[in-house]
């Protein structure tokens, strides 16, 4: 029998980014992080959900979400969302836009308003 409730899963994952190179790749790494940090913030303080947008350039807006599952304590929620989103970042900040699926946590970011 498998019991992983309660336990932080980084391992069951996938990514779906963004074919299309960004012309300011430091920015959106820059600017990601900034609006993932509070957003993680919100959910870990009770939130099942939260949602933001940034300011990238003139008219150009970042839109992001983050989540975690309902199973898990506020301190794990925090390690999730930090681990998928530091991975995330990595491997597609010059991106974009980038998703991050894992079975504990979900982080997703574009250039358009999806919610």
């Amino acid at each position: 029998m498998l019991i992983f409730f309660g336990i932080v899963d980084t391992k069951n994952k996938f990514y779906l980014i963004s074919s299309e190179y960004n012309d300011n790749p430091q920015l959106i790494k820059d600017r990601v992080h900034q609006l993932f940090t509070p957003l993680s913030s919100i959910i870990v303080n009770g939130a099942l959900y939260a949602q933001g947008t940034r300011q990238l350039l003139h008219k150009t807006k970042l839109f992001s979400s983050v989540k975690c599952t309902t199973d898990l304590s506020a301190t794990n929620c925090k390690k999730c969302l930090d681990y998928v989103i530091t991975e995330l970042i990595d491997c597609s900040y010059k991106m974009k836009c980038g998703r991050a699926m894992y079975r504990s946590c979900y982080i997703r970011f574009e250039l358009y308003n999806f919610y």
